[in-house]
């Protein structure tokens, strides 16, 4: 009877300890996953604050509002993935946001492992250097795995450039109002759109310091209904207008300077032409 008591103990016992090793042994799986991120990524990666605009213009304490997408490959499902982007040389805190692996955009496709998620970044313009996408990733509500992928922020606003004046050499008055038309052709690095007026101004030789007066020219396809406005095509870099002269106009040489200047009131090159009026 007593061996019988005694084997019976061994059993419960044994029956005992196994169920606590599968039990435990679960708990171990668990609380080892492992987690990896990897391939991650912000588009744009370089940005050019010059190129964006406020109101119009530019300014050096304009407040920039930047969208960016965010992505990051993980291992492991079913986790929480944030990114903060921040200062490189001052860790301010500029943006932040969380990525999901739903397949709702900017998200392609649901459970890949790769999370996506769309981010708002607020800079000043005068900012330049490089700013920190952080990944963080969140396993079991700790932190399992980090990476870091820098932004390029910059500014390489270019001046505008001038070229191929067309304009007469000279004028002969009359008793009725002379024209002759003038084109310019302007260009811009950074773009046609970024050009925000071509101008000239004209001096009565030889004095070269009082201004006879100055005139804006005109790239519209002739939309703005001024005096003068003739140009023929909308937005193609060529610059137009038509200079009236009545038979009251002091006659002697004459000098125009023609400018461009961007959104930025950087100023192009200058082009000087000498024209008669007799």
């Amino acid at each position: 009877m007593i061996k019988l008591k005694f084997i019976t103990f061994l059993l419960l016992f044994a029956s005992i300890f196994n169920s606590c090793s599968l039990e435990d042994s679960g708990v171990i799986d668990i609380s080892f996953q492992t987690l990896k991120s990897s391939n991650s990524s912000i588009s744009p990666k370089n940005i050019n604050l010059d190129t964006i605009l406020v109101k119009g213009g530019r300014n050096a304490s304009d407040t920039l509002i930047i969208k960016l997408n965010a992505y990051l490959k993980v291992t492991s499902a079913n986790i929480i993935v944030e990114c903060n982007i921040s200062e490189q040389r001052t860790t301010k805190i500029v943006g932040k946001g969380n990525l999901l692996d739903d397949g709702v955009f900017p998200d392609l496709i649901k459970s890949d492992s790769i999370y996506s998620g769309s981010l708002t970044i607020t800079i000043q313009r005068s900012y330049y250097g490089l700013l920190n996408a952080n990944f963080t990733s969140f396993l079991n509500n700790e932190i399992s795995d980090k990476l870091i992928t820098p932004i390029n922020i910059s500014r390489s606003n270019l001046p505008p450039q001038l070229s191929n004046l067309i304009m007469a050499d000279s004028v002969t008055l009359s008793q009725t109002t002379q024209t002759f038309p003038i084109t310019i052709q302007s260009s811009d690095p950074d773009g046609l759109n970024d050009i925000s007026k071509v101008e000239f101004s004209s001096f009565r030789l030889p004095d070269t310091t009082t201004v006879r007066g100055n005139f804006e020219m005109y790239d519209d396809g002739g939309k703005n209904k001024v005096s003068g406005n003739n140009d023929s095509k909308e937005s193609d870099g060529i610059y137009s207008l038509t200079i009236q002269l009545p038979p009251s106009t002091i006659t002697g040489s004459y000098l125009f300077v023609f400018q461009a200047t961007d959104r930025s009131n950087v100023i192009s090159n200058k082009i000087k032409k000498t024209i008669l009026i007799k």
